[in-house]
């Protein structure tokens, strides 16, 4: 009886060790995607962070509240940062914003990927567009 009682014991603490660590949007990871628009009379900016786990939050720069979304399908997650890691490869950062903006980074520690533009002078390629939109569908 006794080895089925540790076997059972090494079966839920496997179980709980592979669970995925939960961030808040105080406390993210160094790795993530950050996008989102602001911009106008308002000067509002709303924020959206994606984490490689498949967490994902959302900002608003008036009230400074936070409130986390429903999460993300991993496979959908792994194929958003793919995308964004072929993009730094064929594209240079981006710095043209307008009255209204869209922005899109990749931030990795201490280092970020920055793209800002106008959206209504969108100077940006078609596969940066497209990403962008794919990461905005994640928050419907």
């Amino acid at each position: 009886m006794k080895p089925t009682y540790i076997f059972n014991l090494l079966i839920v603490l496997l179980f709980i060790g592979c669970k995925s660590q939960q961030y808040t949007f105080e406390e993210l990871p160094e790795k993530y995607i950050q996008f989102g628009s602001g911009g106008g009379v308002t000067g509002m900016v709303t924020t959206f962070a994606l984490l490689p786990n498949g967490q994902l939050f959302k900002n608003n720069s008036i009230t400074k509240e936070y409130t986390e979304l429903p999460n993300v399908p991993k496979d959908k997650v792994k194929l958003l940062f793919k995308m964004l890691a072929d993009l730094k490869q064929t594209n240079t950062p981006i710095e043209k914003p307008g009255n209204m903006f869209a922005f899109l980074e990749d931030i990795d520690g201490k280092s970020t990927y920055r793209m800002v533009w106008d959206t209504a002078n969108p100077q940006v390629s078609k596969e940066i567009r497209t990403l962008y939109k794919m990461l905005y569908k994640t928050t419907n």
